[in-house]
């Protein structure tokens, strides 16, 4: 007995949204049954939060992720869990708390690659400017030649 077809469930989403087909067009489509189509389609908006929902965690999103950190850092910063933590989670709590604490204080390899780049930028342009040409008589230094023919 073969296995049923399995629904794309976002392109059946998108042909109902954008090109409003039916079920049945869209089971033919995806070889399944009309029905088969909206049940997956219902099963897959009720996952889906509402635009107010969104909107709305959006606005909370920053103090959310605030409160969330302070939590996380208070029990990783307990002594009591510091203590049960292995030597090799302890070492890599230190480095992901030392990279975060580089990274805000603009020293990670980017940050300095990036002013490095700057800063050697500026001291070529300033302390070693292009020479100008010299001018003779009108003419540039390099129109000159050594041929003797200037002596004539």
């Amino acid at each position: 007995m073969p296995s049923p077809a399995k629904i794309n469930v976002l392109e059946a989403y998108r042909l109902r949204v954008e090109h409003r087909l039916t079920y049945a067009q869209i089971g033919r489509l995806q070889g399944v049954q009309g029905t088969s189509v909206a049940e997956a389609l219902q099963r897959f908006a009720e996952t889906v939060p509402s635009s107010e929902d969104v909107s709305s965690f959006e606005q909370a999103r920053t103090k959310l992720l605030t409160v969330t950190e302070e939590r996380l850092i208070a029990s990783v910063a307990d002594q009591g869990s510091i203590d049960k933590a292995s030597l090799l989670d302890r070492s890599r709590a230190l480095k992901a708390v030392h990279g975060i604490r580089r990274l805000e204080e603009e020293l990670s390899t980017q940050n300095v690659s990036s002013k490095m780049s700057l800063l050697i930028s500026h001291a070529d342009a300033n302390l070693f400017p292009t020479p100008q040409p010299v001018v003779v008589e009108g003419q540039h230094a390099d129109e000159l030649t050594d041929t003797g023919d200037q002596a004539r």
